[in-house]
C-alpha cells in the first residue's frame, strides 16, 4: 500500500508481451513504447527504464506520487501486455533513474543504476514467488543481485578514442533493444568521440555507454582511432537506420 506525502514514487513490474511480432528478437511494440515514452514522460517529469526478455517486460517508473499512480493505472490497462506483476512500490527520496526519461536497460545485471535498484531492495524482491522470480531470472542473476556492488571495469578507456561501427551486431550474441540499436545506428555513419556522443542525451550516461561499447568491440564489431581530431558529426541530429534494421510504425 503506497504512502502518499513522500517525495517519489518507484513501480517496478513485470509482464508478458501480448505481440507475438517481434524484430530483430524483440516485439515491434517496444520501439514505439520508447519512443512515445521519451516524450510524454519529460512532459509528466516521469523517469525509469524498460528492458524485454523471452516474453517478459521489466519496468520501473518513478516520479511525483500522482502521475506515477496514473501512469500505473494506464499501463494496467494497456492490451499490449497481461500478467502485470508489482515486485516494488516503494518511496525514493531522489530519481534513481533521472538521467534516463525511460531508456531501455540492455543488460539489467551489467547497468549501474538498474543493479543499484535491485540491491537495495534486494530483501523485499527476494519475498517474490516461485513463478516471478523464474521470470526475473531472465532478467539479471540473483546471485550477483544478492551480492556486493562491484565497479564496472574499464578494460578500456573509450574517452580516448573516436569510435565506428565495423558491422551491424548479430542479436543472437547481443540482446537488442532501443538504445543498442539507437547506438548502432549512429556509429554505422562513422567515427564519433565518446564525449560528442555524451552531448546527445540518449547517450549521456557513460556508464551504460562504456558497457554497451565494451560489449561491441569484444565481438569485433567496433574500429577505434585515437581521438585527436575535432568529431564533425551531429550525432543528436535524427539518424537514419541501415535498410531493414528499424520497424517503421503500422
Amino acid at each position: 500500500m503506497w504512502i502518499y506525502g513522500l517525495v517519489m514514487r518507484l513501480i517496478l513490474y513485470v509482464s508478458k508481451s501480448s505481440n507475438v511480432r517481434e524484430h530483430g528478437g524483440v516485439p515491434l511494440d517496444l520501439f514505439r513504447i520508447v519512443r512515445a515514452s521519451h516524450v510524454m514522460n519529460r512532459y509528466y517529469g516521469i523517469f525509469g527504464f524498460l528492458s524485454y526478455c523471452k516474453g517478459y517486460y521489466l519496468q520501473a517508473i518513478e516520479g511525483d506520487p500522482d502521475k506515477v499512480g496514473n501512469l500505473f493505472n494506464n499501463i494496467e490497462q494497456d492490451k499490449r501486455h497481461s500478467a502485470i506483476h508489482t515486485i516494488l512500490d516503494v518511496a525514493e527520496d531522489v530519481a534513481i533513474f533521472k538521467d534516463w526519461r525511460m531508456r531501455t536497460a540492455a543488460e539489467v545485471n551489467c547497468n549501474v543504476d538498474t543493479m543499484a535498484l535491485l540491491r537495495k531492495n534486494f530483501k523485499e524482491i527476494s519475498r517474490q514467488g516461485s513463478k516471478e522470480k523464474k521470470i526475473l531470472e531472465n532478467f539479471y542473476d540473483l546471485n550477483n543481485v544478492s551480492s556486493e556492488i562491484q565497479p564496472v571495469a574499464e578494460s578500456i578507456d573509450f574517452r580516448k578514442y573516436e569510435v565506428g561501427l565495423l558491422e551491424w551486431p548479430n542479436f543472437t550474441e547481443i540482446r537488442p533493444d532501443y538504445y543498442v540499436l539507437e547506438l548502432c545506428a549512429v556509429l554505422s555513419t562513422g567515427f564519433y568521440s565518446v564525449s560528442k556522443l555524451q552531448n546527445d542525451e540518449r547517450f549521456n550516461n557513460y556508464g551504460q555507454l562504456h558497457l554497451i561499447l565494451d560489449q561491441l568491440y569484444s565481438f569485433g564489431l567496433l574500429t577505434l582511432r585515437p581521438n585527436l581530431a575535432v568529431d564533425t558529426h551531429q550525432a543528436s541530429a535524427r539518424i537514419s537506420y541501415p535498410a531493414g534494421s528499424y520497424p517503421a510504425d503500422q
